[in-house]
């Protein structure tokens, strides 16, 4: 069991195929599905017989970014937490680094069958087959300010690519810091300048991971582009197509909606991957509101301007307590909501 332990723990994840042989793909072949999405461990197969996963291993994430580091964690860990170790990778080899390069794990890439890599330990004749199943699907982008990659979970739906996650960043694409507002005051001030500005909900940092962050419309239409290279926040016509693509109406709201999270804890079941958390959203006067009941998204569709400049923006919301996704409401451009985007 030790040496099934330590190939597991030190194991690459990749695609499946219909059948296809590891030495007939080409390196860039190989890394790009490695870097292609996030995996989950379901099971492990030696010498003919099905092992199930050591208890304390189950469920493991496994995620490797195109700039050699692979990232695991476990279900309830934190993405921020997980243990990072150093790869590399040929055809045919897997290196896997720790401890800053001091120990080195050789393996040999046999084979792919579906859903199973062959990977053999390089001084051991054994085979151990792992059974992974394909997670979220990774887009990384290259970050301006330092010389990093970071990686993007995203789901297909219907004719469009959605991020799985509220958008997150504190920068703009070309680097520039987004000035943060971190009391009601500042929020205000904000709006009554007119100029970009983001809050974590409730001000507390904590929230970031579930919840993301929350952004003013100057924030989202911002020259400097708020959303990653090759993303875009949507129009009101692009958020009405996401909401037909998963049945309309209340069927919308239930496939969008996260299984958890909401005070209901009763609509949601994330059918369609979006899975949307109620971040609510922030006032014009810096004060949270329904939080856990409502979900608010930008759109970058402007309301009807009126004689004296002013005008509205449209957003799609989904509420727990009407079970509909409304998509053509209107609120002030200095209220703070949620974005998620879509691929270009």
């Amino acid at each position: 069991m030790k040496k099934i332990c330590i190939a597991f723990l030190f194991s690459i994840i990749l695609s499946s195929f219909n059948s296809a042989n590891a030495q007939s793909l080409s390196l860039e072949e190989t890394k790009k599905l490695l870097c292609s999405h996030k995996w989950f461990l379901r099971r492990l197969e030696q010498d003919g017989k099905m092992f199930t996963v050591p208890k304390e291993f189950q469920g493991q994430r496994r995620v490797f970014d195109p700039n050699g580091t692979v990232y695991e964690y476990l279900p309830g860990e934190k993405e921020a937490d997980a243990t990072r170790v150093k790869y590399t990778i040929t055809k045919t080899k897997l290196i896997i680094k720790e401890d800053e390069g001091e120990t080195v794990y050789k393996y040999r890439l046999v084979d792919f069958i579906g859903y199973k890599l062959y990977l053999t330990a390089e001084d051991d004749e054994d085979k151990l087959t792992l059974v992974f199943e394909q997670r979220e699907k990774m887009e990384y982008v290259k970050s301006e300010e330092v010389d990093d990659t970071k990686y993007i979970t995203a789901v297909s739906i219907g004719n469009q690519v959605w991020m799985q996650k509220n958008l997150n960043v504190d920068r703009f694409r070309n680097g520039d810091q987004i000035p943060q507002a971190t009391s009601a005051e500042e929020w205000k001030t904000a709006r009554e300048e007119k100029i970009s500005a983001w809050c974590y909900v409730d001000f507390e940092e904590g929230n970031a991971g579930k919840y993301g962050k929350l952004y003013n419309w100057y924030c989202v239409m911002d020259k400097r582009g708020l959303a990653p290279a090759g993303w875009h926040i949507p129009s009101q016509e692009e958020a009405k197509t996401l909401v037909n693509a998963t049945g309309g109406g209340s069927a919308a709201a239930d496939a969008l909606r996260s299984r958890a999270g909401w005070k209901d804890n009763s609509r949601g079941t994330n059918r369609s991957g979006f899975n949307a958390y109620g971040a609510g959203k922030i006032w014009l006067d810096g004060s949270f509101l329904e939080k856990d009941f409502s979900a608010y998204f930008s759109t970058t569709t402007k309301g009807t301007v009126d004689a004296e400049g002013k005008f509205q923006i449209h957003y799609f919301l989904m509420q727990q307590g009407s079970g509909t996704v409304y998509n053509n409401h209107l609120t002030f451009p200095g209220v703070g909501l949620s974005v998620r985007c879509v691929k270009d």
